[in-house]
Formats: structure tokens, C-alpha cells, sequence
């Protein structure tokens, strides 16, 4: 499945970019997000691991990460290594007038009774996307 939303944020790359890669932001546009703990030491780079501790319908859910590309001030991308379910995150910025396009794009492959409720999880996802957009834009303009 797939989920894909974006925003234009009156910043530009060079203000976005480092306040997605972060961590200590991460709480102010997931707010389910409790931690995010280091597998890698920071800088970020492409290869590098961590978890994000969320709470989730009362529950702590751990999801591990892997960063697959990251393009300065362009494109941030990881993939899930392990999860409820495998999720593809791409954030793509892209330069507009005196701001910046954000576009998240999510692929993730539902299994089991996740499966049984695609239609219910994609509007959870799309929800929780456009939900972050909304947080990164009121964060940085």
C-alpha cells in the first residue's frame, strides 16, 4: 500500500532539512513518539539504525529503522528492519519560491489481520501522515 501527502512550508531546505535529521525534534510533529534511541552514532548517515519508542493505543511499540538515502537538504529515506509491518518512508524537499514542498511517501506491506484491515490501517497512516505535515510546517514557519 501506499500513502503519499505533502505541504508547502514557507522555510527553506536548508532550515528543514537538519531539523528532520534531529532526533530531539522528532517529538514536537510525531506526538506519539516517547524517545528515539541510537543504534549508530549520529551524524546520520545512509546505513545507519535507530528505534522509535512510540505509544500506540496505550501500548510501547519499538520500531527499528534503517536509513537507506539521504541527499542533503533533498531526500530523507529509511525503511523499517523490524516492525509490526515493513514501511518504506520517503521525505522528499523540494525548493518552491521562498519555501519548500515536503512530500512524505510511505509504502508498507500489510500481513495478517493488519491485512484484513487495509482499508481501516491506510487512513490510520494517511491520517497520522498528514498529521506530521501539518506539525513540521506549524515548527517551522
Amino acid at each position: 500500500m501506499q500513502s503519499i501527502n505533502n505541504i508547502y512550508i514557507e522555510a527553506t531546505t536548508d532550515t528543514i532539512y537538519p531539523y528532520l535529521l534531529d532526533v530531539d525534534n522528532r517529538s514536537a510533529y510525531i506526538p506519539q513518539l516517547k524517545r528515539v534511541d541510537l543504534i549508530d552514532p549520529l551524524p546520520f548517515k545512509e546505513g545507519s539504525k535507530y528505534i522509535e519508542v512510540a505509544t500506540i493505543a496505550g501500548q510501547e511499540l519499538k520500531t527499528t529503522y534503517q536509513i537507506t538515502v539521504l541527499v542533503p537538504g533533498r531526500i530523507i529515506s529509511a525503511r523499517t528492519v523490524k516492525s509490526i509491518f515493513p514501511i518504506q518512508v520517503d521525505l522528499l524537499l523540494e525548493p518552491q519560491d521562498t519555501g519548500t514542498n515536503i512530500t512524505i511517501q510511505l509504502e508498507f506491506t500489510l500481513r495478517g489481520i493488519f491485512k484484513l484491515a487495509s482499508g481501516i490501517v491506510k487512513g490510520i497512516v494517511d491520517e497520522q501522515s498528514r498529521g506530521i505535515l501539518t506539525r513540521l510546517k506549524r515548527e517551522l514557519e
